[in-house]
C-alpha cells in the first residue's frame, strides 16, 4: 500500500502477523465501501533487539482505545514499513503525520 511517497506492507488485520522488527506503521480503519482512514501513525525498534519492535507495541499500544473510538463501523488495520535507522523511522513518522493528521497520537505525552 502506498501512503505518500513511502510502499508500506499490504494491511493486516491482526498484529501477530507483524514481525517483531523495527519500523513504522500506520494505523487503518477500514469501512466497507470506503478508502481507509488513517488513524494513527508510529515507529518501534529503538534499541533493537533488545528494545520492543512492531508486533509487542502494536498488541500493547496505549492508543488502542482511540483507534476504536475512531474506527466508526469498520475494523481496524496495520501496514507497516520495515526500518532499522531510527532516524529515518522518525522523519517517515513526521511526514505521514503532517499529510494525513491522524485522530490519534497527535497530543504529547503527559509526562
Amino acid at each position: 500500500m502506498k501512503l505518500g511517497s513511502f510502499d508500506f506492507e499490504d494491511p493486516y488485520t491482526s498484529a501477530d502477523e507483524i514481525r517483531e522488527e523495527a519500523g513504522v506503521y500506520v494505523v487503518l480503519g477500514l469501512r466497507p465501501e470506503r478508502s481507509p482512514t488513517v488513524l494513527d501513525v508510529g515507529e518501534s525498534g529503538w534499541n533493537r533487539p533488545r528494545g520492543q519492535g512492531m508486533r509487542s507495541r502494536l498488541k500493547s499500544h496505549e492508543r488502542r482505545p482511540c483507534w476504536e473510538e475512531h474506527r466508526g463501523d469498520g475494523n481496524i488495520a496495520f501496514v507497516v514499513l520495515y526500518e532499522l535507522d531510527g532516524d529515518r523511522r522518525l522523519e517517515i513518522e513526521e511526514a505521514l503525520r503532517r499529510s494525513h493528521h491522524p485522530p490519534c497520537g497527535t497530543e504529547p505525552p503527559a509526562w
